[in-house]
């Protein structure tokens, strides 16, 4: 007796597909008629889809799949062409601003401003916070999903330093209500040869963990929080963090709320590590990827990570979010006065970081990663602009925003897997068949090659802005030359 799975009931078929990821989906789709029917006339499934090949999620926010589908299509289409249905001008500012989820969060000369902007639920507001409590603040990071700010204290003391970390609401200027401690973490820096030369951290925020970080005198400082708990998860004066090197600057961020990465310069590697959000103790040292072989002398001299906040929970209000793996990490590397940019989703780290049975940490070879897993670019700084690789690049999700030289015009660069048929005639696509060819100039032992697909869209922006953000639904655009404007283009 013979049978025949595309023989079942369109529904059947429907609600096995459905529970496909989109590359399963599109494989079963082109497999047979039948299949293919059930993907072209089910408009979940098709839904499902092109979420997944946008690196997209749904929010959970109960709306119709037909109009879900109508407004993922027009979200796409919107960035896909940069155009924007609204441009918004905030009075000018000099602040230095963070953002998350439509917020944005500046040191002002009397506190934090805070900007919520515009979106198609709420108009553009502005309020102050006050920080007169803390006299020695340092620095902050935020999340606006969860309402929470993390303002970093440094007291001096003598031979020592004490750390602060204050975790407040945004909304309130108040201790977060889901703060251990009354929302103060502390603890205090002994050794002298950390504390006499500690004056400045900077904070990171991945969910219930916070990092706090910096270099000082050749020495790293790593701090681990369990914000929600008020458990210090690590230190890494007290204890050492498994890496061939910690007498240099390492560049910091998170892979996700249990992982995190370090990227070293003149080793020109990326270190991946592995820990617990919930109990202390040392990260696990998983992996060590290595970056494109130098000629002798040619070392990285300066390397600086960029990547967007990692997000695990929806934006109020917002239909979609972006998977969390899909996150691109951008690294802006300095080899011999030669800028460089290395884009790498957190799916390739991630990879070793949920790897089962492996006792060791892993060495990755640039030959064994590189070309496949990454896109590796030479920064044009033509026209007298230094990109700093800190305000002329920045990054959401899949994607990244980046200026010219010339100052007029932006790109945005999409890594993820999104499909020919549904871009747009002016956005042009750079696939594995396709690769950026890097000279080896006196820099590398050979050309670098690499074929991580993605999609590049420009425009001409107007005035001459030198810092730029992106998020779901918008690009903020810092001109500074001479009124330090600050526009927001809904998309």
């Amino acid at each position: 007796m013979s049978s025949s799975f595309p023989s079942l009931p369109q529904e059947l078929l429907i609600q096995i597909m459905i529970c496909l990821d989109s590359h399963s989906i599109l494989h079963m789709a082109l497999s047979c008629r039948s299949f293919h029917e059930a993907f072209r006339e089910s408009k979940r499934i098709r839904y499902i889809y092109e979420l997944g090949m946008n690196s997209l999620q749904d929010a959970g926010s109960g709306k119709p799949t037909d109009e879900l589908l109508g407004l993922l299509r027009d979200r796409q289409k919107a960035w896909a062409t940069l155009e924007w249905k609204s441009v918004l001008q905030i009075p000018p500012t000099h602040d230095r601003f963070e953002k998350s989820a439509g917020i944005l969060a500046g040191l002002h000369v009397d506190g934090i401003r805070v900007v919520y902007l515009p979106s198609s639920t709420q108009r553009v507001r502005t309020i102050h916070h006050s920080i007169h409590d803390m006299p020695f603040f340092n620095h902050f990071a935020i999340d606006a999903n969860q309402d929470l700010i993390i303002l970093v204290e440094i007291v001096p003391l003598s031979n020592k330093r004490r750390i602060g970390l204050h975790c407040r609401t945004i909304s309130t200027n108040e201790a977060h209500p889901n703060a251990s401690s009354g929302g103060i973490l502390e603890i205090e820096i002994r050794k002298e040869a950390y504390a006499v030369a500690l004056f400045s951290m900077k904070v990171w925020l991945a969910d219930n963990v916070v990092a706090s970080c910096g270099a000082w005198n050749g020495k790293f400082i790593l701090l681990l929080w369990n914000w929600t708990t008020g458990l210090l998860l690590f230190n890494s004066c007290e204890d050492v963090l498994p890496c061939p090197s910690l007498d240099i600057e390492l560049q910091f961020d998170f892979l996700r709320q249990d992982a995190f990465l370090l990227a070293e310069a003149w080793s020109g590697q990326i270190f991946i590590y592995r820990f617990s959000p919930t109990t202390p103790g040392i990260p696990v040292h998983v992996a060590s990827f290595g970056l494109p072989p130098t000629a002798p002398l040619a070392d990285a001299s300066y390397t600086r990570v960029i990547s967007g906040q990692f997000q695990p929970r929806p934006t109020p209000g917002m239909p979609f979010m972006h998977l969390p793996e899909s996150r691109v990490h951008t690294f802006f590397i300095n080899y011999l006065h030669i800028a460089y940019l290395l884009f790498v989703r957190s799916s390739t780290f991630l990879r070793y970081v949920d790897a089962t049975g492996v006792s060791e940490a892993q060495d990755v070879p640039w030959e064994v990663w590189g070309e496949r897993e990454s896109r590796f670019m030479e920064v044009d700084t033509e026209g007298g602009r230094n990109i700093n690789g800190s305000d002329a690049i920045n990054a959401h999700g899949s994607r990244v925003i980046h200026g010219f030289p010339d100052r007029t015009t932006i790109e945005v660069l999409d890594f993820s897997s999104t499909q020919a048929r549904l871009a747009s005639p002016v956005c042009t696509r750079y696939g594995s068949d396709n690769p950026t060819i890097v000279p080896r100039k006196e820099v590398f032992t050979q050309d670098v090659v690499t074929r991580l697909p993605y999609w590049a869209v420009s425009r001409a922006m107007e005035g001459e802005p030198d810092a730029y953000m992106i998020d779901e639904e918008r690009i903020i655009v810092f001109d500074r030359s001479d009124t330090s404007d600050i526009r927001v283009y809904s998309l």
